[in-house]
């Protein structure tokens, strides 16, 4: 089986996110965290991840404004 990579994007409700982490933790995953700055979740998210990750070959984590609603932030060409 392949390689797959998660992409979270967190605002609040970190049960949630928890459970989704537990969920995943493999060898063959990887995951990514986009943390809504305006949360001020950033570290509670930092310490979740390095608590629950132990068998994920790379996670990253970032904090950016994020407008729920407004201009997306992907554009597709």
């Amino acid at each position: 089986m392949g390689k797959h990579a998660y992409l979270f994007v967190v605002n609040s409700n970190l049960s949630v996110l928890k459970t989704c982490l537990e969920l995943i933790d493999d060898s063959r995953n990887g995951v990514y965290v986009l943390v809504d700055s305006k949360s001020h979740m950033y570290h509670d998210v930092c310490q979740l991840l390095n608590s629950i990750l132990k068998h994920v070959i790379e996670f990253d984590i970032c904090e950016q404004i994020v407008n729920w609603g407004g201009t997306p932030r992907l554009t597709l060409y």
